[in-house]
């Protein structure tokens, strides 16, 4: 039987935020393929640190409330609470020289210089320079068993939405500045420029490359555990 604490919306105040000691929350939801593949660490830890620290998940997907509160925006997201409160979060952690440099994602790529903090690789330059080719940084999937005009209404409704966004930009910039942390307008509009364009509509010969090759990469180095033939909606 698991030692996770699985917490919700309405239990985490109290079993997290008023916990006398050390706690982990997994930010996961049961479509997550990487969040499966850690969970047997986190059974383990569990285990292993029984009565010394409180291992918890939190299910994204069920549990908004809570995830838009500590700007979860992948997953999985693993947070350290010490006291109820939130510790050893890359930049700050770095910043404080705790540990000697970070991986740091989303808009901490913006921002780390706010915390005295320099770039030592632009992982996205490194990408393009290896492969002449654009990083991916997302995308969305459909189940081939849905059946192609199911898949095709759902790649039109989401490219419609898509557009809908880029033609309406201010308007969901104002939505998206709700959980910013750090920016101002003009860095927040760089930000979502950065995940939110023409790319995204349609990834072209170029794009669809990327992803292939991206995959092709992961893994040979072994991150993903078996080879993935992607087939595009057209």
């Amino acid at each position: 039987m698991s030692n996770v604490l699985h917490v919700t919306d309405a239990t985490f105040e109290t079993e997290v935020e008023k916990h006398d000691g050390l706690a982990i929350v997994d930010f996961w939801a049961t479509w997550c393929g990487p969040c499966r593949m850690i969970a047997p660490i986190l059974d383990q830890l569990a285990t292993e640190y029984e009565g010394k620290v409180k291992v918890t998940k939190l299910d994204t997907d069920a549990n908004v409330r809570t995830s838009a509160r500590f700007n979860v925006r992948s997953i999985p997201t693993l947070l350290f609470f010490k006291q109820g409160r939130v510790v050893d979060q890359i930049i700050g952690a770095v910043a404080e020289g705790k540990y000697d440099a970070g991986l740091i994602i989303h808009e901490g790529q913006l921002t780390f210089q706010n915390q005295g903090l320099h770039l030592v690789v632009d992982l996205g330059v490194w990408w393009q320079e290896k492969t002449k080719l654009p990083l991916p940084l997302g995308g969305n999937v459909v189940r081939r068993d849905l059946g192609p005009d199911t898949i095709r209404q759902i790649s039109r409704l989401l490219k419609e939405s898509i557009r809908y966004s880029l033609d309406h930009r201010d308007a969901a910039l104002a939505y998206a500045l709700q959980y910013a942390r750090d920016m101002d307008k003009g860095l927040a509009d760089r930000f979502v420029g950065m995940y939110v364009n023409d790319w995204t509509l349609d990834y072209g010969p170029r794009g669809r490359e990327a992803v292939r090759r991206l995959l092709e990469e992961g893994h040979k180095a072994g991150v993903i555990p078996s080879a993935v033939s992607v087939e595009f909606v057209d």
